[in-house]
């Protein structure tokens, strides 16, 4: 993994800008991290002002001196870029974070989203066959830009439709129509099934979206596993 600055000249770089909307992840209080994505609200060349995570009913503390990873999916450079900088301020519903710079900035790079394009990755999904009231909660097993293959208790038959929902924690809310292709016993846990599920009729920023989030949640459970967890 190669470290690119923000200036740096002709290679790609991060240039945060305001309304982006970036990852976050540190370490509580309890020693567990959490992720979150904000949106940036305000950029100087000394600090960025973020929007805490959480809402007025269900707060999220962000405490001065703690550091934070802030990391930001440029799709349209195929770059993930993040970096790690110190809580300067925290205020109400907003905290002000170090800025980026040359030393501190890292960028991988991402498979182009194409045809080929396939991240194991567990995202959470709350699917529905159609004509029925019963929603059940499971977990992406693979995303790739045509089907999700989720991990299920029992397979879901060929040619169900289904309404699926992922389940992305302080994020906007993705609800698409799919169909069952198939399913198979999870060599990994044969309690499990992997049933995939094509997309259908889903709108290209969806699309994206979605590609979007297993990439977040890819580098994700890298860092965990980095730190010793398995996920």
């Amino acid at each position: 993994m190669g470290l690119f600055g923000l200036f740096g000249g002709g290679k790609p770089t991060f240039k945060p800008a305001t309304h982006q909307t970036v990852e976050i992840e540190f370490e509580d209080l309890d020693g567990d991290f959490q992720s979150y994505f904000v949106e940036i609200l305000e950029v100087s060349k000394k600090s960025l002002t973020l929007a805490a995570p959480g809402n007025d009913m269900n707060p999220v503390n962000i405490s001065p001196g703690i550091p934070i990873t802030v990391s930001f999916f440029d799709a349209a450079k195929d770059k993930f870029f993040s970096y790690k900088g110190l809580v300067k301020d925290s205020r109400d519903r907003e905290f002000e974070i170090e800025a980026p710079n040359k030393n501190t900035v890292e960028a991988e790079d991402v498979p182009p989203r194409d045809d080929s394009f396939r991240v194991e990755v567990s995202i959470p999904v709350r699917f529905q066959a159609r004509r029925t009231v019963h929603a059940q909660m499971a977990s992406t097993h693979a995303v790739t830009p045509n089907s999700l293959y989720l991990k299920t208790n029992l397979g879901i038959p060929p040619e169900t439709d289904l309404r699926v929902v992922l389940e992305v924690p302080n994020a906007h809310q993705i609800e698409v129509d799919a169909r069952a292709v198939g399913s198979e016993k999870d060599p990994a846990d044969n309690r499990k099934h992997i049933s995939e599920v094509q997309l259908e009729e889903v709108s290209e920023k969806d699309r994206e979206d979605i590609l979007k989030y297993a990439v977040y949640f890819e580098r994700r459970a890298k860092r965990a596993e980095s730190r010793g967890v398995t996920t």
